[in-house]
């Protein structure tokens, strides 16, 4: 029995099929790739989250070494009668300044300023007690 054109209905049964399967496996597809879309859009947004953190982490750790610096400053005076091994001060004073150096392009408009200004009334107070302040400023020339 011919029904359409020349197709018999086993011809039409298979052609139908065939389209349904068609179908069916572009739908899957299009589904696969939607749910792949959506969790790159998750991962991004997790992604986006993480450096987030992690920025706000670093301004931290950079708050954290300016206050550092600051009480390093008002205990200038008492390092001589307190003990304190100049030596080994002045290293922790570079090393907080060169940590600092290595996120410095993180840095936000305020902590420059407060760093500048603490280094500044640092080396001072340092210079008046006599005590060497050459690495510390070498290192604090890295910051600019």
């Amino acid at each position: 029995m011919v029904l359409v054109d020349g197709l018999s209905s086993d011809g039409l049964a298979i052609t139908v099929t065939i389209l349904g399967v068609g179908v069916g496996v572009g739908l899957g597809v299009i589904w696969q790739l939607r749910n792949q879309t959506s969790r790159f859009v998750e991962t991004r947004n997790e992604m986006g989250k993480m450096n987030r953190f992690s920025e706000r982490s670093t301004l931290s750790q950079i708050d954290e070494k300016i206050a550092r610096l600051y009480q390093y400053t008002s205990d200038v005076k008492n390092w001589k009668t307190n003990g304190i091994d100049i030596t080994f001060r002045t290293n922790e004073i570079v090393a907080d300044l060169t940590a600092i150096v290595r996120v410095k392009d993180h840095r936000t408009d305020d902590q420059k300023i407060k760093l500048n200004e603490v280094v500044r009334h640092l080396t001072t107070a340092m210079k008046n007690e006599n005590y060497d302040v050459g690495r510390i400023e070498d290192v604090a020339k890295l910051l600019s």
